[in-house]
């Protein structure tokens, strides 16, 4: 018996398809990807493998990495063993930039995670955490980090929550966000210096946070003074923190000015309306630009320095 697909459905896909076909191939990623897959499925993997290239290149992370789009069929821990998997959703929302920092990679070995399992609410606290330690004028350490925040579930995937033993140091969060868990990509595992673990759904989470005795304590008044909101930053600021090498303008460096005064990187991120903060820039000493000052944070290939070596820590035991 012969199926035939009503006149109205064969209308519908035709003009959904063409109107998929003007929407430039980098925002295909937005796309619900059922429909997508329902419209025309070799369309859809010849333009999530264009989008995926074309969303590397705006992120920075290099082809060299062999970025590449999920099969109609695949689901994100099916990557090959040579890869590991990355969502969309946790470069425009979570902050993390590559070259990754050596701080969140230092998260992921210690819980033996991969990026694949976390929700980008778990890994933007992660960068947020970071991105405010070094707007305070800290290194950001596990230690410190194990504090404040624990690891926890959240559906399927990771998280991280506030600890239940000191002060919440998230103001407030952005709650929806919108379709991504169907949209991801694997990259080779180069672009990380360890092999991920894909942490068992059941491993135990019941670590204990470390006491005030073992941390700084003029770092815990500092960073317990200031609450401050979850969300994207703009670029100059990750930019003028180290975090981001996404600039390009060489030999200068990002300014945050607010009624022609300057403002720092930490007033930023503890006000939570920053509508009349605005970028400009500035010549800097040579070779003291802010990207080559962030450098140094960030794994650009042999300077990583793994848990076991991090002062004051031992590998987290594996689960059974």
């Amino acid at each position: 018996m012969i199926t035939v697909r009503p006149i109205y459905f064969l209308i519908y896909q035709e003009a959904t398809t063409l109107l998929i076909s003007l929407i430039p191939s980098k925002f295909h990623h937005n796309i619900p990807l059922p429909l997508f897959r329902l419209i025309n499925p070799q369309a859809f993997l010849v333009s999530q493998y264009s989008s995926v290239e074309a969303f590397c290149l705006k992120w920075g992370i290099g082809l060299r990495f062999k970025p590449e789009a999920p099969g109609l069929d695949k689901s994100i821990n099916q990557c090959s063993a040579v890869s590991v998997a990355l969502y969309f959703k946790h470069f425009d929302f979570s902050n993390p930039r590559h070259p990754f920092s050596t701080f969140g990679l230092n998260i992921l070995e210690y819980y033996r995670a991969s990026f694949g399992q976390l929700h980008p609410q778990g890994l933007a606290r992660v960068l947020h955490f970071e991105d405010f330690c070094r707007a305070a004028g800290y290194d950001p350490s596990l230690l410190s980090f194990r504090r404040f925040f624990r690891l926890a579930k959240n559906g399927d995937w990771f998280t991280f929550e506030t600890s239940q033993v000191d002060t919440c140091l998230i103001s407030s969060m952005v709650t929806t966000l919108g379709s991504w868990k169907d949209h991801f990509f694997w990259v080779l595992e180069s672009i990380v210096p360890f092999k991920m673990i894909w942490r068992h759904p059941d491993a135990v989470l019941d670590e204990l946070e470390p006491s005030d005795f073992e941390l700084d304590n003029w770092f815990l008044k500092s960073i317990k003074a200031c609450p401050s909101r979850l969300r994207p930053f703009p670029e100059p600021l990750l930019v003028l923190m180290g975090i981001s090498k996404l600039w390009d303008k060489p030999d200068r460096d990002p300014v945050l000015m607010r009624d022609g005064q300057v403002v720092s990187a930490l007033d930023f991120i503890k006000s939570d309306d920053t509508s009349n903060v605005v970028f400009v820039d500035v010549a800097s000493f040579e070779g003291e630009d802010a990207v080559v000052r962030g450098s140094e944070h960030r794994f650009k290939g042999s300077n990583y320095v793994s848990v076991p070596n991090v002062k004051g820590f031992v590998k987290a035991p594996a689960s059974k």
